[in-house]
């Protein structure tokens, strides 16, 4: 129970004044951090590059990662720098993987066409 500034009259918790004085209540109002949905969405799209196709939806992972990380820097109400960097980190890898498999395929190229010779 909240108490009047006024005059001490008990209020109860939704009163906008006092019933007793006419005393308007100070409202107090308290933010509530939320989840940026950038981080979320970069976080979703680092996995289905590692899990579905890796090249595309990890540079977008990396783009709006980096984006959300951006934002939750400016403002101190938002919250997912930690889910925003796990989903860069994950786009990263999903481009190593990428970048590793052209290696790869074309070191297998080379060597199968008898371009490279082994001793």
């Amino acid at each position: 129970m909240a108490y009047c500034a006024n005059c001490g009259t008990q209020l109860s918790d939704t009163a906008s004044t006092c019933p007793s004085c006419g005393h308007p209540q100070q409202v107090v109002a308290v933010a509530v951090p939320r989840t940026d949905s950038q981080a979320i969405a970069a976080l979703i799209l680092g996995i289905a590059g590692l899990v579905f196709c890796p090249l595309i939806p990890s540079v977008i992972a990396i783009i709006v990662g980096n984006q959300a990380r951006m934002r939750i820097a400016d403002d101190p109400t938002i919250r997912g720098d930690e889910i925003a960097r796990a989903g860069v980190i994950l786009g990263w890898v999903g481009v190593s993987i990428v970048l590793a498999g052209i290696v790869f395929a074309v070191a297998g190229f080379a060597f199968s066409f008898g371009w490279f010779h082994l001793r």
